[in-house]
């Protein structure tokens, strides 16, 4: 993901886990790792969109909180059990 500093207005990238993801309608959930007070997350709802990267295809997309967040936390903990740690996959 790559998003632009809402103060600064530098260009920044992180990796983002993806939680969910529709293949119809190319949709992806993405988790904030720390969190709704991180400066990333603050970035992304000042801006409403992102830059993200999927393999070698770059798309700007809308960037937005889901409602239905904690059950597609659940969800992803559910199918990825037997990875490892739930915290460790989702």
């Amino acid at each position: 993901m790559e998003n632009v500093g809402r103060t600064t207005g530098s260009r920044r990238q992180t990796i983002l886990e993806v939680i969910n993801y529709d293949l119809s309608s190319r949709r992806a959930a993405v988790m904030s790792g720390w969190g709704g007070t991180s400066d990333r997350y603050r970035n992304v709802q000042v801006a409403g969109h992102i830059m993200i990267t999927v393999g070698r295809e770059t798309m700007d997309v809308k960037a937005r909180a889901l409602d239905d967040a904690a059950r597609m936390v659940a969800d992803c903990e559910r199918r990825n059990h037997s990875v490892g740690r739930s915290s460790d996959v989702c």
